[in-house]
């Protein structure tokens, strides 16, 4: 890969993404909402917090009509 390549990369990488950063926002909102650690929860927790995160995230982008 070129010098020029990286750093498309890494500039896509780091610029900002309202969805992405409002999907954390949720992630992270569930993760306290139902008491559990990330680093610690096992494969279960961790299936129904994504399962929540999830809904959560769609049920937004469709009552807010995104494109």
């Amino acid at each position: 890969m070129s010098r020029e390549n990286n750093s498309s990369d890494v500039e896509w990488y780091f610029r900002e993404n309202p969805e992405r950063e409002r999907f954390y926002e949720i992630f992270f909102a569930m993760c306290r909402k139902h008491n559990i650690k990330w680093e610690n929860a096992d494969e279960e927790q961790k299936a129904l917090i994504e399962k929540f995160t999830w809904e959560a995230f769609e049920n937004e982008h469709k009552n807010n009509d995104y494109a």
